[in-house]
């Protein structure tokens, strides 16, 4: 027995909407709304601001130990006012 043409479309648009509908069901579980990655959004902004300010903080340190390293080293002192001077354009 011999399905027909229209048979065949039937049951192809039948199976693909099963497995989509799958899917969705699925998939579906691993999206969040738009509050949820927003709020997300906000806290991994606030953890980078955080970070960057840390990152200011023991900059600024080094550059000051590096700096009384200099002063306190046995260099000239033409050699130490350019280093100190220096702001790194080349």
């Amino acid at each position: 027995m011999g399905l027909t043409g229209l048979e065949v479309i039937m049951g192809g648009a039948i199976l693909s909407g099963v497995v989509g509908m799958g899917t969705w069901l699925v998939s579906s579980a691993r999206f969040q709304s738009r509050t949820a990655c927003d709020e997300r959004h906000a806290g991994v902004c606030r953890e980078i601001c955080a970070i960057k300010e840390k990152q200011s903080v023991d900059t600024g340190i080094i550059m000051r130990m590096l700096r009384s390293l200099v002063v306190h080293s046995d260099i000239p002192e033409a050699e130490k006012e350019r280093i100190l001077n220096d702001r790194g354009a080349k």
